[in-house]
């Protein structure tokens, strides 16, 4: 049995605070890549609410799923449009006044 797995199996990629939130984006996704969505100017607000709900509770979990996309061919727009997203989600709610040296410590020389 692998290092990684458990008895019960492998830990969900979708297991977190906020589960129901990962699963709609991947389901946005796959809607999205199925319609053929001009990611640049999304029919709804759904995608970037998702992507709000999820910047609120795992934004790590968000930055690799945006890596995700950016090497997937038919997504890669999705994740500019995403990135734009959680930017404006930070703005919206003071994360902007938090630099990187305040989240993960100071510089080192």
């Amino acid at each position: 049995m692998p290092a990684s797995s458990s008895a019960q199996g492998p830990a969900s990629p979708f297991a977190g605070p906020d589960q129901e939130a990962r699963i709609d984006l991947l389901r946005l996704l796959a809607d999205c890549a199925v319609q053929g969505t001009n990611w640049y100017a999304p029919p709804d607000d759904r995608f970037a609410a998702v992507i709000a709900r999820i910047a609120s509770s795992d934004i790590l979990w968000l930055l690799r799923c945006i890596g995700w996309l950016r090497n997937t061919r038919n997504l890669a727009p999705a994740a500019i449009v995403a990135s734009a997203e959680l930017v404006r989600f930070r703005v919206c709610n003071g994360g902007h006044r938090e630099s990187r040296d305040h989240q993960y410590g100071p510089a080192k020389p």
